[in-house]
């Protein structure tokens, strides 16, 4: 299933519920997608995702009383059928091949909504699947992030959809999973289309350079989702302003590795999702002022990122989120006990967002610190994984309230032979003593009262 491109799916199991109706229903002949064809015909289509029409060439009347969309989901009522041929030039030796192509005329049309059923798996069944690839993901918020970046925000009245995220934990030493590895974790569980240039409703980027996100700027898919995930920063990208509405941090949760096969299941919650079209205007006014003004003084607003938060981020995010709730919220017809969408929002993205400010917070206290003692071998001497143990030992004595740590606390994931290259640097430097026998080792440096507030 690796590599599984949308527009070759031929199993009915490769499509989503919604789209097996349509192709194999015979109560649904006669409705799907338009697609015109010229100023009178059109076809229709039965997935947004691929080529698959109901057979049929539809013509509208002469006199003009229909008139039709594109992309809009109608029913047609067919006045009559024939057969036309169609001859095609062949370079075998029969010379002309007659085919014959069915044409429909067009009573009368009916623009409907997508009768969408709820998808296979329950939603706290699709945040499990889709962040699999980690051990404790949920520590960093990263099922919701993994799930919203994959399920994308409709085009609304803010304008086109998408999400932009960016990983803000830059350094994770020799932990396991980086913001790469969440980035790659999404794109190793979409089709072809998603992740790759073309006429697609969705698409999904890992922005690692400038030219990354200039492709990201310069497209046109009406809902572009990405995760910046670059290993260095620089102010060239500062300067693109790039709108970020999901910062996120890779700290607690570790890495497992990449599923071999795209899971059916996720990417039938993943097109239900797509299909859902966006709540009426009126209903995402009142969710946009609702989110706006619960969430207008809350201090995520202010992190530093290489993008620049979004104060949309809330009612984009909150458009995400009826798509996760899909079972519980659209019932193919109406949106319901939809008035209760904005609160359940709101919680979700304080803590999301909430997450991320606190941890880039700490990580700005962390780096004025540094800056602080630019004077001594802090800087130029000790590598990343030295200062991130150091790090780690000043948060675990602010947290304890001692300044001496059993060794056996410290970076209990990594390596034993690595940590300890890392303690006898920081030992030589002057900022911790081995005591015990070095079973407990002790900060030397001082901790200065307004540094730890």
């Amino acid at each position: 299933m690796k590599g599984l491109r949308l527009s070759d799916r031929v199993n009915g199991s490769e499509f989503c519920q919604f789209e097996r109706a349509l192709i194999f229903n015979p109560d649904l002949k006669d409705t799907g997608f338009v697609s015109h064809l010229g100023a009178r015909t059109f076809r229709l289509l039965k997935s947004k995702f691929t080529n698959i029409d109901s057979g049929r060439i539809y013509i509208l009347p002469e006199d003009g009383s229909i008139s039709l969309t594109e992309g809009c989901f109608v029913r047609v009522e067919v006045d009559r059928t024939y057969r036309d041929i169609r001859l095609d030039l062949q370079t075998d030796h029969s010379g002309l091949v007659g085919d014959t192509i069915l044409h429909a005329e067009v009573g009368a049309v009916k623009e409907e909504r997508v009768p969408l059923p709820p998808p296979v798996l329950p939603a706290d069944e699709f945040l499990h699947r889709v962040s699999r690839p980690w051990k404790d993901p949920e520590e960093d918020h990263l099922d919701h992030i993994i799930a919203l970046l994959m399920l994308s925000s409709p085009r609304s009245i803010m304008g086109r959809g998408g999400l932009g995220s960016e990983g803000i934990q830059r350094e994770r030493g020799l932990l396991k999973g980086s913001n790469r590895d969440l980035a790659n974790t999404i794109l190793s569980q979409l089709p072809v289309e998603f992740r790759t240039g073309g006429a697609s409703q969705y698409k999904y980027s890992k922005i690692e350079s400038l030219n990354d996100i200039r492709l990201v700027q310069s497209g046109r898919v009406s809902e572009n989702c990405y995760s910046l995930v670059p290993d260095r920063i620089y102010e060239s990208m500062v300067e693109r302003r790039i709108p970020i509405q999901l910062p996120f941090v890779v700290r607690n949760a570790e890495f497992r590795g990449l599923e071999p096969e795209i899971d059916l299941d996720v990417l039938d919650y993943q097109l239900s999702g797509l299909y859902l079209p966006p709540p009426p205007e009126k209903l995402q006014e009142e969710i946009y002022r609702e989110i706006m003004v619960k969430l207008s003084r809350e201090e995520f607003w202010d992190i530093r990122t290489v993008g620049e938060i979004d104060r949309t981020a809330g009612p984009r995010i909150g458009l995400a989120l009826s798509r996760l709730f899909i079972g519980r919220r659209f019932d193919g017809r109406a949106y319901r006990a939809s008035r209760t969408d904005p609160s359940e929002a709101i919680d979700i993205i304080r803590r999301i967002l909430g997450y991320g400010f606190e941890n880039m917070r700490l990580k700005l206290k962390e780096e004025d610190y540094l800056r602080s003692r630019r004077s001594e071998p802090w800087r130029d001497k000790l590598r990343p994984l030295d200062k991130e143990i150091f790090i780690q030992l000043r948060t675990m004595s602010e947290e304890q309230g001692t300044d001496e740590i059993p060794r056996d606390a410290i970076m209990p994931g990594i390596g034993t032979h690595r940590v300890d290259e890392s303690l006898e640097r920081l030992n030589r430097y002057g900022y911790v003593l081995h005591l015990k026998g070095g079973s407990l080792i002790k900060l030397v440096v001082p901790i200065e009262h307004e540094d730890i507030q």
